[in-house]
């Protein structure tokens, strides 16, 4: 008997992480590069001191709907669900938040990315060469060498007003959850209106461990919830916004180790991320590379070549690496599989994202007012 197979949803560059960072530069006066999310401005309309963008990683609208009570804080102040960008993952949906920018045009695809210069895969927000761990070269990250973008936290800034950071990843690198939000505390004490942009890596990480059916997501998912509960009570002249990246599904991890005869017709090993798999193919195997990818991955992948993916990354002026960074093709997972250039690879993941799925696509919109 056949399953459901997962319900498609395209990105929508109108009503996107974009649009959200739109909202936050209007409230502050600086021109977007796209337009604002006007149910948000209404919140940010108000002369508040201190407004509060916290992302939770992978915290899609299906999965707080999978695990959280619907009169619940969460569900009880969203205001909207939205689009994540394509492809939705971390770096692509993080770097479009502060950028203002869609993927085509800031080139920061996916986790693992190709630069021709190195001749390698890096992690990008690691910089590490992909699977080795070593530093590129003791090198400037990467991504930031060969796809700079000029993020809204400093666009505000240079407009004379203030924004800051606070995220394990950022200075002064706040330790733990309770480092994170304690971070955004004291900087909300600043007397200055301000933007405080606020991450924190899970549900994601959790859920890449043990799926997102797991008591651990589910446990971890109600404790997340009452901790922002608490501390959002704490605040004052405040308006919390939360959304996500992108959200999750279950896979089933496969590995191109398992087609040698399709591994044989690429130049190098993919990229980008395992349910939005880029191929760099031989030119003189393109067709072969097609009907055997067609075989093996068509029921549950959309091959597009490199025009029709750049159509998926949104509009705007293209970045002139995103191409280079596309490779010929790019697999677009609509099932449940996701590919991985290797078996060991393939057995860390339960649950993933970066697929067109509305599971992954779909984030919510929740605004809290503290006045």
């Amino acid at each position: 008997m056949e399953t459901d197979r997962p319900a498609v949803c395209m990105p929508d560059y109108t009503h996107c992480l974009t649009n959200v960072s739109g909202s936050l530069l209007h409230a502050f006066g600086v021109e977007a590069p796209y337009p604002s999310i006007p149910k948000l401005d209404l919140y940010l309309a108000a002369p508040v001191r201190n407004i509060i963008l916290l992302l939770l990683d992978g915290m899609g609208t299906a999965i707080m709907e999978k695990h959280l009570d619907p009169a619940g804080f969460f569900a009880s102040h969203r205001i909207d669900t939205l689009s994540s960008v394509y492809p939705p993952t971390t770096v692509a949906a993080t770097t479009s938040l502060l950028s203002g920018l869609t993927p085509a045009e800031h080139g920061w695809l996916g986790w693992d990315l190709f630069y021709k210069e190195l001749g390698e895969n890096v992690t990008v927000f690691e910089n590490t060469y992909t699977g080795t761990h070593t530093a590129v070269g003791g090198k400037a990250p990467a991504s930031w060498t060969y796809t700079p973008y000029h993020s809204i936290i400093h666009r505000i800034q240079e407009a004379g007003f203030h924004a800051y950071y606070a995220a394990a990843h950022e200075q002064p690198y706040p330790q733990g959850l309770d480092g994170v939000l304690e971070r955004a505390s004291r900087l909300c004490e600043l007397k200055q209106r301000k933007l405080i942009y606020t991450y924190w890596g899970e549900p994601d990480h959790t859920m890449h461990k043990t799926g997102n059916d797991s008591e651990e997501t589910h446990t971890l998912l109600k404790t997340l919830e009452q901790r922002i509960e608490d501390w959002s009570s704490t605040l004052r002249d405040a308006v919390l916004i939360i959304v996500a990246d992108h959200g999750h599904i279950n896979i089933r991890g496969e590995s191109l180790e398992d087609h040698p005869d399709l591994a044989d017709t690429l130049v190098r090993e993919p990229s980008v991320e395992a349910r939005a798999v880029n191929f760099f193919v031989k030119p003189e195997e393109k067709e072969c590379f097609v009907s055997l990818f067609h075989t093996y991955y068509g029921a549950d992948f959309r091959l597009l070549d490199r025009g029709e993916a750049l159509e998926l990354l949104g509009g705007g002026t293209v970045h002139p690496r995103t191409g280079e960074i596309l490779g010929d093709y790019l697999a677009v997972a609509t099932g449940e599989r996701a590919l991985f250039p290797n078996r060991e690879r393939a057995a860390k993941y339960l649950s993933h994202h970066a697929g067109l799925t509305r599971d992954e696509m779909e984030i919510p919109l929740i605004v809290v007012n503290r006045p």
